[in-house]
């Protein structure tokens, strides 16, 4: 009896997780034409079909894994621009720079970032692979020094901590402070001048610096590939 009841359960979280699953597949864009309302594609599709995508949370390895392949897929179906929507607090740096290498290159689509609330940290990196940077009216930037993940330091004696975990912190320090230099034209030092602390840079002063490109107050200012789809 207690077998049948926890089949009888699983089936139905089975049941639930299937219906749920379908109802995500229906979820449409409805819009009214001629003929009234018609249901278009999910907006997953819209974006992939308008070749946009949007980073939203931190930057990991499953985001890093998820952005990569939508990046690969729509630059073999053709060499048009891409646009990037960011509004991150940033993340793992391996899992950035892997996002980063791919725009810069890999890929051979221009690629056009769009901040619309925050691009910190890796995100910010994230940000500067653009060949077009662009922030809305009110989006910032944020940008620092590297710092410590995760890891357990039990055990690891002072020569260690200093030879071995401070020395590849300042190399990852070096390694973002040339990329946000070379994508920028800002000189290295004071890069990490900026640097040294969380510095946080509205749209005018992101502008002024070299970080952003445009500063844009509506969507009919990103230049999009010719599509019906919109």
């Amino acid at each position: 009896m207690k077998t049948t009841m926890t089949d009888n359960k699983t089936t139905m979280n089975a049941e639930s997780v299937m219906t749920k699953q379908i109802i995500d597949m229906m979820t449409s864009v409805i819009r009214q034409g001629p003929r009234g309302y018609q249901a278009l594609y999910s907006p997953d599709v819209l974006f992939t079909n308008n070749r946009l995508i949007y980073i939203k949370g931190s930057v990991d390895s499953d985001l890093s894994e998820e952005i990569i392949q939508k990046l690969l897929l729509l630059d073999l179906e053709s060499h048009e621009k891409i646009t990037i929507f960011i509004d991150s607090p940033g993340g793992v740096v391996d899992s950035g720079y892997a996002i980063f290498d791919v725009i810069r290159n890999v890929i051979q689509s221009p690629v056009t970032t769009v901040c619309t609330g925050i691009a910190a940290s890796m995100a910010f990196i994230i940000y500067l692979a653009g060949d077009e940077r662009l922030m809305l009216r009110h989006s910032r930037l944020m940008l620092h020094d590297p710092s410590m993940g995760g890891g357990n330091l039990a055990g690891v004696k002072p020569l260690e901590l200093k030879t071995d975990i401070l020395e590849k912190l300042f190399a990852v320090r070096q390694q973002i402070g040339e990329t946000i230099s070379e994508r920028s034209g800002m000189p290295i030092d004071d890069v990490f001048v900026l640097t040294e602390k969380d510095t946080y840079l509205n749209a005018e002063e992101s502008l002024e610096k070299g970080f952003a490109t445009k500063i844009i107050n509506s969507f009919e200012d990103i230049t999009f590939p010719q599509t019906n789809e919109l």
